[in-house]
């Protein structure tokens, strides 16, 4: 093999392999952002992500404001 074929190989490959995570991060971002949309925006992301909140005051009912 040339060296400018196995160059253009790998720049392919690596072009193709990108392409799919880029694809795959993008499907699942947007069902992730769907499923939030679907709930509300207030509750969304305490209810369904809770263990990506830092607080440990979430609580599952209306509250009055102090």
């Amino acid at each position: 093999m040339k060296t400018t074929t196995l160059l253009f190989s790998v720049i392919s490959i690596t072009t193709a392999t990108a392409l799919a995570f880029w694809a795959v991060r993008k499907i699942k971002q947007s069902k992730r952002l769907k499923r939030i949309a679907e709930e509300g925006y207030e509750t969304a992301i305490d209810i369904l992500y809770p263990h990506k909140i830092n607080s440990r005051k979430l609580q599952y009912r209306p509250t009055l404001p102090a």
